[in-house]
């Protein structure tokens, strides 16, 4: 009988530590599993806020270059990482706050204490990592469109050698006596010929007075210069103003018919009969107000 009573002891005592071992074992599985989890959590936290620390870094060392190319460059540098490097990493930072979300959940639900990363690696520094980079993004986007600025060029049609020879051809032809100058009727009969409108005489004394420069007759390169300077497009208001009276027939306020004008279509009509207001007791537009409004 003793013996039978020790053998049940030991058997017993085997059955214990198997039992022990067998806990022991799922402990230590349950925090291996969770030390791998927070492990990886720490690596990808950490690999994001090194990517983030780069992208500020190139933000803020690129070199814009002198040329419209590379500013260009800037722009579309600036747009493939908007559109194509930035979205994926957002998307592996909800991966990780999920991760994170998912080990402190799993951790209390079998009363373990919680996860607290280095506070470098930590929810936090993800989060202001990305609160820095988006500051960093905002100044870098500034800078490339003010360094675009300075290749946009305001463009104006110049005056060809065909229309400067039909300028000189008016000139000579209203030069009766051939001393290369216009007296005041002469120029006006050479704008007239050249379809060159004024509102009224006092118009007309005003204008002969600054292409005369305050003399008393016109030369040929006074002469050209004005004709050139109407013809320029130089999308001035004065000029734009001009261009509507002319249209007006030297009337202060436009119809709708009086726009039809080639090449001016027809869209272009009833966009301008949409935006410029109606003159004061009239049917009409009053188109010096509507370029006023379009000009700083």
């Amino acid at each position: 009988m003793t013996q039978v009573s020790e053998y049940f002891h030991r058997f017993a005592a085997q059955g214990l530590k198997e039992l022990a071992a067998r806990r022991a074992r799922n402990f230590v599985a349950f925090q291996r599993a969770m030390k791998g989890r927070q492990n990886d959590y720490d690596a990808k936290a950490r690999a994001l806020i090194a990517w983030i620390d780069t992208s500020i870094t190139s933000f803020q060392e690129y070199k814009f270059g002198d040329t419209l190319e590379d500013a260009l460059n800037a722009s579309a540098t600036l747009r493939g990482f908007a559109v194509t490097e930035k979205p994926p990493k957002a998307g592996d930072k909800i991966d990780l706050e999920n991760l994170f979300a998912e080990i402190n959940t799993e951790l209390k639900v079998n009363n373990r204490a919680p996860f607290r990363p280095p506070a470098d690696s930590s929810p936090e520094a993800v989060e202001e990592g990305f609160n820095r980079l988006w500051e960093a993004e905002k100044k870098f986007g500034q800078a490339v469109r003010e360094n675009r600025f300075r290749f946009i060029k305001k463009e104006e049609r110049k005056i060809t050698p065909e229309q400067v020879a039909e300028f000189e051809s008016s000139f000579r032809h209203f030069d009766a006596n051939k001393n290369n100058q216009l007296d005041k009727q002469e120029f006006k009969a050479a704008l007239a010929a050249l379809s060159v409108p004024f509102k009224d005489e006092k118009a007309f004394d005003t204008t002969f007075g600054v292409v005369a420069e305050a003399g008393t007759h016109v030369s040929l390169a006074q002469f050209v210069k004005y004709m050139s300077s109407l013809q320029e497009d130089k999308d001035t208001p004065d000029q734009v103003k001009e261009s509507f009276r002319s249209l007006a027939d030297n009337g202060d306020t436009i119809s709708a018919g009086q726009l039809g004008i080639p090449p001016l279509g027809e869209d272009d009509v009833k966009y301008l009969t949409s935006e410029m207001p109606q003159a004061s007791g009239s049917t009409n537009y009053d188109y010096i107000a509507f370029v006023n409004a379009n000009f700083v």
